[in-house]
Parts: structure tokens; C-alpha cells; sequence
């Protein structure tokens, strides 16, 4: 009876041990020390990640390359694979320049001809965004280079390392990755990063020379040396536009439920709410 007493005691010290799985990790985005700051969390486990900042929140599972979308302000969502995803937003884009065109050719009857000039050529570079209006060559891959430094720092409790990336020889970004902040067995990094990148390109398709930065296996390799407590991006002059650092890291039992849409939320097909925002740009809303 003592030895089953003994055993049931240390598997109950092991069994919230084994049990637990997850990270509440919350970030901060600031262009400057004193500037106002944009906070987001993210909930991680088991390779999924839910992001919530003001007014938004999305959920990614990585292994079966699933997305989900949330507009808190109508408490509705989408799920479906980030390239369905990417797909609707892209033709959701093309039909909103086509609206805004037609919008500008209505405008034209009421402008002097100077004016309807300036009005024709714009439209003409909205005919094929697609097409740059004068040729160029194609884009040149950036030479990428990276500079590991001895400069430490502690982030969130944690220390951290400098790393500086460089791109043509300009700086790029400051990298600090902490080697103890092992988020491995539950968050593949290069996975989420690579789906991050394809919904940014969708949304903002002017960051491809950064992310021809991002793509280079060099950068890719410095994330095999520590978690990102802290990134400095760098402008063309080479000066800090924006930081993004972790404030606070928690380890936390999260449950599945964590990783599903919001419960009181409706469902919605993305083209028809995509179709509902163009009828309200249509009205001027």
C-alpha cells in the first residue's frame, strides 16, 4: 500500500508536466522608443498560432496548411487553406481597381481637358498594374550578408544576441535571437514565417525586394540559432523605421479549443463578403 501510494504520489508531481503544451508570447511594434505601441499575442501550440491585436485575430495551422480570418466588429470568419485565402484576396484587389477606375472615368466628364489628360494617363497605369508603364529589367536577388556580433541584451528574461543583416551591403535589419527561448517542438518557425510571407505578398505585393531578403538561405539560417525576441528594420538611408519585440513570454496548457473561431461567431464565404465590401465602396462607405 505504501509503494502504490508512493507511485500514485510522483505520477501525480509528473502528470501536470506532461500534460502542459503551449507559449503566450505578446509582442510590441513601434516606429520609436517613445513612440505609441501596437501590441499582439500569440497563442502557440503543437505548430498552430493565434494572433490577436485590436480589432483582429487569425489562426494558423501549419501542418495542414489551414487559415482562418476573423472581423471582430461583425463577429464573422473564414476558414479555409492560406492559397484560397490568397486567391480570393487577390481577385477581390482586381475588382477593386476595376471599380476604381470606372469610378475616375465617371469623374472625367466633369473635369477641363489638363485635367482629364492627368485623369487618361493614371488610367492607363491602372489598365495593368500588373505591367510596369516603362520596361525593366528584372529584379536582381539582393546580396545578402550576416554579421554575428558579441553584443548582448536581455528581453523578456530572456538574453539575447545581436545579429545584423545586411542586404547590397546596406543594413537591413537587427536581429536579437535568444538561444534559450526554444519554441521547436511546438511552433515551426520557417513554416510560419513562409506562410506569413504569402499572405503579405497577397496584401501587400510591393514588399517583394524585402522578401527576396527574407528568402535567401542565409537569413533563413540565423533563425536555427534562436527565437527573435527583438527586430530592427531598417529604411533606405539606413536609419530605424520600425521595431518589433517581445515584452512578455508565459508558458501555458492551451487547449484545442484556443485554436478554433471564436464561439458566438458566424461563418461567411470569403467571395461574399469580399462582394458585400465592394457594393459598400460602391455607396461610398
Amino acid at each position: 500500500m505504501v509503494r502504490l501510494c508512493i507511485a500514485l504520489w510522483m505520477a501525480s508531481l509528473w502528470l501536470p508536466i506532461a500534460t502542459w503544451a503551449g507559449w503566450v508570447i505578446e509582442h510590441v511594434e513601434y516606429a520609436n522608443p517613445g513612440a505609441e505601441r501596437t501590441k499582439t499575442v500569440q497563442y502557440i501550440s503543437k505548430n498552430r498560432l493565434k494572433a490577436v491585436s485590436e480589432g483582429s485575430m487569425f489562426i494558423m495551422h501549419f501542418p495542414q496548411d489551414s487559415f482562418t480570418a476573423t472581423d471582430q466588429e461583425n463577429r464573422v470568419y473564414w476558414s479555409g487553406t492560406v492559397q484560397e485565402y490568397v486567391q480570393e484576396v487577390q481577385k477581390f484587389q482586381q475588382a477593386a481597381m476595376g471599380l476604381a477606375r470606372q469610378q475616375m472615368q465617371d469623374a472625367m466628364q466633369e473635369m477641363s481637358p489638363e485635367q482629364r489628360k492627368g485623369m487618361e494617363d493614371l488610367l492607363k497605369q491602372l489598365a495593368n498594374p500588373a505591367a510596369p508603364s516603362p520596361p525593366q529589367p528584372p529584379d536582381k536577388r539582393p546580396r545578402v550578408t550576416v554579421e554575428r556580433t558579441q553584443e548582448n541584451a536581455t528581453i523578456a528574461g530572456y538574453k539575447a544576441t545581436k545579429a545584423l543583416v545586411y542586404s547590397d551591403g546596406k543594413p537591413y535589419q537587427e536581429v536579437w535571437l535568444a538561444k534559450s527561448l526554444d519554441l521547436k517542438g511546438d511552433l515551426d518557425l520557417k513554416r510560419m514565417r513562409s506562410l506569413q510571407a504569402k499572405l503579405t505578398k497577397a496584401i501587400l505585393p510591393e514588399t517583394s525586394s524585402s522578401q527576396a531578403v527574407e528568402d535567401d538561405p542565409l537569413y533563413e539560417k540565423i533563425f536555427d540559432e534562436g527565437y527573435p525576441v527583438k527586430i530592427v528594420e531598417f529604411g533606405e538611408g539606413g536609419e530605424p523605421e520600425s521595431i518589433t519585440e517581445v515584452a512578455q513570454v508565459e508558458k501555458r496548457d492551451l487547449s484545442d479549443k484556443e485554436f478554433q473561431p471564436p464561439e458566438g461567431y458566424r461563418r461567411i464565404d470569403l467571395r461574399q463578403f469580399f462582394g458585400e465590401e465592394l457594393e459598400k465602396m460602391k455607396r461610398g462607405e
